[in-house]
């Protein structure tokens, strides 16, 4: 009886565990932005003044401002531009849109803190260098 009970509580707990595993920046979200954000927003072209191909240009933001706020998705213009909601214009302007589950995972990243590791070219940019 005492396993039957542990199995159960193992079924249950599991999946909640799971659900609330932390977003890893470099595994999860920079490829998507590597992939569908780049182009537009990247060393060759910043779109509304944003670059998100390093981690020190998103949180500096663009010509509006922060591209996002730790903690809270449903006030960062980068979460509201992927769904199409605030005055903002949908993204990515081209191509198809982002799955739901790609938005899903960028909401969680973002709802989870934002965290990500700098790498060389923001630390270069950060130290000045």
């Amino acid at each position: 009886m005492r396993r039957l009970v542990w199995a159960v509580c193992g079924l249950v707990i599991t999946p909640m565990l799971q659900a609330e595993e932390p977003v890893d920046y470099v595994r999860d979200v920079q490829p998507i932005f590597q992939k569908r954000c780049v182009a537009c927003h990247g060393p060759e072209m910043q779109e509304s003044g944003l670059r998100l191909d390093a981690v020190a240009f998103w949180k500096q933001g663009g010509d509006r401002g922060a591209a996002l706020v730790a903690g809270k998705s449903a006030e960062s213009l980068l979460y509201q531009s992927l769904i199409g909601e605030g005055d903002v214009t949908e993204m990515p302007a081209e191509g198809p849109n982002l799955s739901a589950a790609q938005i899903a995972l960028v909401k969680r990243w973002i709802d989870q803190g934002a965290k990500a590791p700098l790498d060389r070219r923001d630390r270069v940019r950060l130290l000045g260098e």
